[in-house]
């Protein structure tokens, strides 16, 4: 049996001169169509690939002729578990939670639904973009992402007395920040706000 427990959306983009940057990540629900024709898909992966135990983590896109495999892997979903708290706030339970559920108490696994039907919450992981380089005097953007309404936590890669350098991959990005609300409006502004600091430069105070 096959279950779904985080539907994640990837916002990727273009920058540097690089493609595919990974933005932001937001959690999504079946109550769309399209997403529940990718947990089918996905679910329909798994069987051909006869991953039939543990936890597994895939990702697909949604082409103009359906759904299209980008890679899947018999593990939990990576990223450090920066994702977790989120998930847990908006869905209710975590993927590491109930991997161990599916051993130690599979009454709780079973109960689960095939896959979030609805969010109790709002969130979504921001990943940095920088489009500077120079020697990091400060970083005056954080006093700013700390005091916004969905603040949740964050991570910095950059640090003042280093060096920031255009993002152009996962190991480039200066760093993370998880948001969480009651609403997706919040969320959303939010990140606009970040974008607006990454653009404008002010994330960074670069000597």
């Amino acid at each position: 049996v096959h279950k779904a427990v985080a539907i994640w959306e990837y916002d990727k983009r273009d920058a540097n001169g690089r493609c595919f940057l990974y933005y932001s990540m937001r959690l999504r629900t079946v109550e769309d169509p399209e997403i529940r024709r990718l947990v089918d898909y996905a679910h329909s992966v798994l069987d051909a690939l006869e991953i039939f135990h543990g936890a597994s983590h895939l990702e697909v896109k949604m082409t103009s002729t359906g759904p299209c495999l980008v890679e899947v892997g018999a593990r939990c979903h990576g990223g450090e578990g920066t994702w977790c708290e989120i998930a847990k706030e908006c869905v209710g339970y975590t993927q590491v939670e109930e991997t161990l559920n599916l051993y130690l108490r599979p009454d709780r696994f079973d109960a689960l639904p095939k896959a979030p039907q609805r969010l109790l919450k709002h969130g979504a992981e921001v990943f940095l973009v920088s489009y500077q380089s120079g020697q990091i005097r400060n970083i005056p953007g954080l006093d700013t992402v700390r005091a916004l309404p969905s603040f949740l936590s964050l991570e910095m890669s950059m640090q003042p007395g280093g060096t920031a350098v255009p993002t152009v991959d996962c190991f480039t990005r200066p760093g993370a920040v998880q948001l969480l609300a009651a609403s997706r409006e919040q969320v959303e502004a939010d990140v606009e706000v970040i974008r607006k600091m990454e653009l404008d430069g002010t994330f960074f105070d670069l000597a």
